[in-house]
């Protein structure tokens, strides 16, 4: 038998083998090291998105405010001509809020000066101001204004080409210039004193381009009351010009102007005649503007 002190060694030695035993074991291996996948949704496969209504407000269109001019321009301008020596000088009226997209497109007055003046006579008048009064009041339909200037006045009008250049290239330059009503319905032409010699020869001799004709204060060219009678043969029954013909009681040409009134009411031309107080001024003139720009565009 073992003592106590036997027993109690034999315990400890067991122990110590015991401990040993658990520090020799062999370490287990790591686990291997797992790699991370990133793994990207499929777009068939993910969440909708949910939707936010966002208000938004229903634009407002402003529209463009009416024109509100109540006076015109007027451009000074030339064109180069074929038939005469110098370019064509013109004064041009465009009516206010003059619009180059507007349709119809606009009426054209041709106004001719007085001998010895130029294209600013018309101006002096008043032209403008009372076309921009009688279209702003809605009292005639916007219309364009056309003042050329005949710079050889004192010579003999067939012999400078100035008839020729306004029909055949200002005419037709203005046309395709501007926004103009091309048909001859849409234009007249007219004058005082020579210009109003011009305004009968022109709207005789070439009748498809105008359809009334203004002669104020007029001595008729030299020769105009024969050629009438072939001028009306070419022009078709119901197609002749409407004119107006006006002189004051004092003027040194009213026996002329009668003379070509006498060969209007022979053939039986249409037209009117009117005698005023007055005589060959541009005070006369100046007083009756308003009248004739009524007379060409009224109804």
């Amino acid at each position: 038998m073992m003592d106590t002190r036997q027993g109690n060694a034999l315990a400890g030695l067991l122990l110590v083998l015991l401990l040993a035993g658990c520090a020799a074991r062999p370490a287990m291996p790591a686990r291997p090291a797992i790699d991370k996948i990133t793994v990207t949704p499929s777009l068939t496969c993910a969440p909708a998105p949910t939707l936010t209504a966002v208000a938004t407000e229903t634009p407002t269109l402003t529209p463009t405010p009416a024109c509100a001019a109540l006076t015109g321009q007027v451009l000074a301008l030339q064109i180069d001509s074929s038939w005469m020596p110098k370019p064509m000088q013109f004064n041009l009226y465009l009516p206010p809020c003059y619009d180059p997209a507007r349709q119809p497109g606009y009426l054209v007055l041709y106004m001719l000066h007085g001998q010895t003046y130029d294209q600013d006579q018309w101006l002096r008048l008043g032209i403008v101001d009372k076309a921009d009064a009688l279209i702003a009041a809605g009292e005639l339909p916007p219309f364009m204004i056309v003042m050329p200037f005949e710079e050889y006045s004192l010579r003999d009008p067939f012999s400078t080409g100035f008839g020729e250049s306004l029909t055949d290239e200002l005419l037709p330059w203005v046309d395709a210039n501007y926004n103009t009503c091309a048909e001859r319905e849409c234009r007249a032409i007219g004058g005082l004193s020579r210009g109003g010699a011009w305004g009968i020869h022109l709207g005789f001799s070439r009748w498809e381009l105008f359809s009334a004709i203004g002669a104020h204060s007029v001595p008729p060219f030299v020769g105009s009351g024969e050629q009438l009678g072939g001028w009306l043969e070419a022009i078709p029954d119901g197609e002749e010009p409407r004119i107006s013909m006006d002189i004051g009681e004092n003027d040194p040409y009213r026996g002329m102007a009668e003379e070509f009134e006498k060969c209007l009411t022979g053939y039986g031309v249409a037209h009117e005649w009117i005698l005023n107080p007055g005589s060959h001024t541009e005070d006369y003139w100046n007083a009756h503007v308003e009248e004739y720009l009524r007379w060409y565009w009224g109804e």
